[in-house]
């Protein structure tokens, strides 16, 4: 079974608002969340950390460049 993260967990552990989250799922392909229970929303985590770790493959890939 996936492993799971709130919405108020990512916020704070990326130190972001929820806006900034918005435009990470538009933008920059961050995963979207699972609504459990009305305005509760939750992230499968392992989606989560793949992301983070796509991100700074990008990042170190560019300054390779």
């Amino acid at each position: 079974m996936p492993n799971f993260i709130s919405r108020k967990d990512i916020l704070a552990t990326f130190d972001i608002s929820v806006w900034t989250l918005r435009r990470w799922q538009k933008h920059r392909g961050f995963p979207e969340p699972i609504s459990v229970s009305g305005i509760k929303k939750m992230y499968v985590k392992p989606e989560v950390d793949t992301w983070v770790l796509e991100q700074a493959m990008k990042k170190a890939e560019e300054s390779l460049k």
